[in-house]
């Protein structure tokens, strides 16, 4: 069994397997950018969200900075949510 099959079965796994990190950046990538948006940019860090996200309800606010280990990919948000600054997440199963 490999690292992705072993993360995605909940079991232990090498968390440094290129495997796993090379598409783990990318969605770090996003999350990155959605960090980097002002306040004001509300309907970018809609698009951005549900970009990001596996599940994104409507009027989903979520304060930055953000943080997730893999980028927000397996997060499912349902609808009118406000989250605070300084959320961190550790999706590497699904919240």
């Amino acid at each position: 069994m490999d690292n992705t099959a072993r993360r995605d079965a909940g079991l232990p796994y090498h968390y440094d397997d290129p495997a796993i990190m090379d598409g783990q950046l990318a969605w770090q990538n996003k999350l990155w950018e959605y960090n980097q948006t002002k306040p004001t940019e509300r309907e970018r860090r809609a698009e951005l969200l549900k970009d990001m996200c596996a599940e994104v309800g409507d009027g989903v606010h979520i304060e930055t900075p953000l943080h997730a280990s893999n980028g927000c990919r397996r997060v499912h948000l349902g609808k009118v949510i406000y989250i605070n600054a300084f959320m961190s997440m550790v999706d590497d199963a699904e919240i």
